[in-house]
């Protein structure tokens, strides 16, 4: 989630609505537990990762948030 609150799944830009269907074929592929890692600006509301988390948990798969270890 970019700084202009833009959702990607890889470098694809998407909607909130469009995440899930974008997904859901991404994380079928996955033998194992399937997991979303999010890498979201720092201006980025709390509220929108919380929404990729949900779409993440709804598909059965868990969500890792990245950060960067510099903090900017």
């Amino acid at each position: 989630i970019d700084a202009k609150k833009q959702f990607y799944v890889g470098t694809t830009p998407v909607t909130l609505e469009e995440l899930k269907l974008k997904l859901q074929p991404i994380l079928a592929k996955e033998a194992d537990q399937p997991s979303v890692v999010i890498n979201a600006d720092k201006s980025v509301p709390v509220e929108d990762v919380v929404a990729v988390m949900r779409v993440a948990r709804e598909l059965g798969a868990r969500s890792v948030l990245a950060v960067d270890k510099n903090g900017q």
